[in-house]
């Protein structure tokens, strides 16, 4: 522990008996809680579901199969409160993850596992722990129902910063758990940045999700946790849009209008604030092509900006002092825009530096080839997700693959650039949140 030597019993977690002496799992979580019981620190917490003694108690809970029915219906019943809101309604996002927790979707995921491991017996790891950012109000949902449906219970440490759709969610989520089971393994906390509090808590979990900036990332990670402990972080990365242009300038006025509302969802919904949101984009095609397809779709884009984004001023402001900064120190790129709403910075080719300048509020990069090799340079670690336009997702992803890049993780279409799915920046959620019994005969 980097306390100066405070907290040498707790590092130690033996209760004083010396470096020497092992501590089963048991002891060790007597003693863990024993620490968390009347600590000045656990003042410093606030409970928005579930209470101390709660919290204290989730380590001796017992981890369940993956998938295991009693989840499945939870989150269904969950899922059927929300569709139902009236409240919910206002927020689209609250509406996807509604439908994301419907049975129907959790049992296709289930029986996609187990094809993939048919004879495998797999449970929760135990005690998770999850700490969220805010740019994403959501994001907490997703990575508590991920660990449910693993087999886990799941304290998560909720942004400082409230939003109307974590209120109505935890909310909908209360009134589901209440007088069941799911009372003892869901608290969801909310404190400032107290190392202590996630020194204690990270000392107590089986499993920590971390989610959030690198550097936030770097100092939640200064709280270690314990040997045989599964840690993941999740950190900044971006993404991009794959869009080719013979095949848009191919498409009807309708189907142009519901492309252009698909990609207002995966970048606008979150301000492109989500990593999955494309804040590049690559056009193939010859430069007349592109150009006239170009036109086509950003209009289209703009106009459906104009209809449903609210830009505020200061917003205007920054994507406009990013752009005329960028143009001043690269004389070879050019602004283009629709009003205020969809600002493009064209760009002659790309680097793998080219992340170092994404901005929120409809502000795109942009550069186009007659192949995807100028892509290539762009996706190296921090690109995260592709969502093309005219490619089919499985021949690009082959391909890129062949390329041997260090980065792009998910391939999809243009609309299900924010899905979010158990396979998640090239990890699989449900194997790294369980573990697997091996057994032979």
């Amino acid at each position: 522990m980097s306390d100066g030597g405070k907290n040498t019993e707790y590092a130690m977690g033996n209760g004083g008996k010396g470096p020497e002496y092992a501590m089963s799992d048991g002891e060790r979580i007597t003693q863990t809680a024993r620490d968390m019981h009347g600590g000045a620190w656990m003042e410093q917490i606030t409970y928005i579901l579930g209470n101390a003694r709660t919290l204290e108690a989730m380590a001796g809970e017992c981890p369940w199969p993956v998938f295991a029915e009693e989840t499945m219906d939870f989150l269904d019943q969950l899922s059927r409160r929300i569709r139902s809101s009236g409240k919910a309604k206002a927020y689209p996002e609250l509406l996807s993850f509604g439908f994301w927790c419907r049975r129907q979707h959790l049992a296709r995921e289930k029986d996609q596992y187990q094809t993939r491991e048919p004879e495998a017996v797999r449970v929760g790891r135990g005690f998770s722990l999850h700490i969220v950012p805010s740019n994403i109000p959501l994001m907490f949902a997703y990575s508590m129902a991920s660990a449910l449906l693993a087999g886990n219970m799941a304290a998560v440490r909720l942004p400082a910063r409230t939003s109307p759709q974590e209120q109505v969610l935890v909310e909908l989520l209360e009134a589901a758990a209440k007088g069941t089971a799911w009372e003892a393994r869901i608290v969801l906390i909310r404190y400032g940045h107290q190392k202590e509090i996630t020194d204690r808590l990270s000392a107590l979990c089986d499993l920590r999700i971390l989610w959030g900036g690198n550097a936030s990332l770097t100092e939640l990670r200064k709280s270690p946790v314990q040997g045989g402990t599964v840690d993941l972080a999740f950190g900044d990365r971006r993404s991009a849009a794959v869009l080719d242009g013979a095949a848009l300038l191919a498409l009807e006025e309708g189907e142009l209008q519901l492309l252009a509302q698909r990609f207002y969802g995966d970048t606008y919904l979150y301000d492109q604030n989500a990593c999955a949101s494309p804040a590049l984009v690559y056009w193939q095609g010859s430069k007349d092509m592109v150009k006239a397809a170009q036109k086509r779709f950003w209009q289209a884009v703009g106009s459906v900006a104009r209809e449903r984004y609210e830009l505020s001023g200061n917003t205007a402001l920054q994507k406009w002092e990013k752009a005329l900064k960028l143009a001043a120190a690269c004389p070879g790129i050019r602004v283009e825009h629709q009003e205020n709403y969809v600002l493009r910075i064209q760009l002659e080719d790309l680097t793998e530096h080219v992340w170092d300048h994404t901005m929120y509020g409809g502000f795109f990069l942009e550069c186009s080839g007659e192949s995807l090799e100028g892509l290539r340079p762009a996706l190296g670690r921090r690109c995260q997700t592709l969502a093309c336009f005219g490619l089919r997702p499985g021949v690009l992803a082959r391909r890129i693959a062949a390329w041997g890049v260090k980065g792009v993780d998910r391939i999809v279409s243009v609309g299900r650039a924010l899905d979010f799915e158990l396979y998640w920046d090239g990890m699989d959620l449900i194997g790294m949140m369980s573990r697997r019994i091996y057994s032979c005969e």
